[in-house]
């Protein structure tokens, strides 16, 4: 309380943001990041979220990366959207990368959707690929939709042919 009068015009939340950033556990750190961005402007929210993804990312919570990466409010904006690239990237396995595309896809604009697309083509399993085709497709415009379909049937007739089903 005292600290919210020493800096008036200061924000709470960045008086929060100051506490949090002094905190070594970057778990802790991480979850309190998501829960004060939920009080944030979109933009700002989105920031934060990602420091809580990248700081996650890094201390080998993947699976919280994920969850978290997931609540960033559409629009995409194309900062935060470059960087929920390079978190994907740096992802062990590809089902995760699938996973986020998929919580991706529904926040972006076309332009960002084709380097959605584009990044899913690289994934390595037809099994992973497919999800994330799948995920992208719902959101492209009809010419580029039709496009994403067919290679998502290709996909799958991939895996059937190679008898990877579940």
């Amino acid at each position: 309380h005292r600290d919210l009068h020493s800096f008036p015009t200061r924000r709470s939340s960045d008086l929060l943001k100051d506490r949090i950033d002094r905190l070594e556990d970057v778990s802790e750190r991480a979850e309190l990041y998501s829960r004060v961005a939920l009080c944030l402007p979109d933009q700002e929210r989105s920031q934060l979220l990602m420091t809580a993804v990248r700081l996650l990312n890094q201390s080998g919570s993947q699976v919280r990366a994920r969850q978290i990466l997931a609540r960033i409010p559409p629009p995409l904006f194309d900062d935060v959207f470059a960087e929920s690239i390079l978190v994907i990237k740096q992802l062990e396995y590809d089902l995760p990368r699938a996973d986020c595309i998929v919580a991706l896809a529904p926040k972006c604009n076309p332009c960002q959707l084709d380097t959605l697309t584009d990044l899913a083509k690289t994934l390595g399993g037809s099994v992973p690929r497919a999800k994330a085709m799948a995920g992208i497709v719902p959101f492209t415009s009809s010419l580029s939709g039709v496009v994403l379909l067919k290679e998502v049937e290709s996909q799958i007739s991939h895996i059937e042919d190679a008898g990877d089903l579940v």
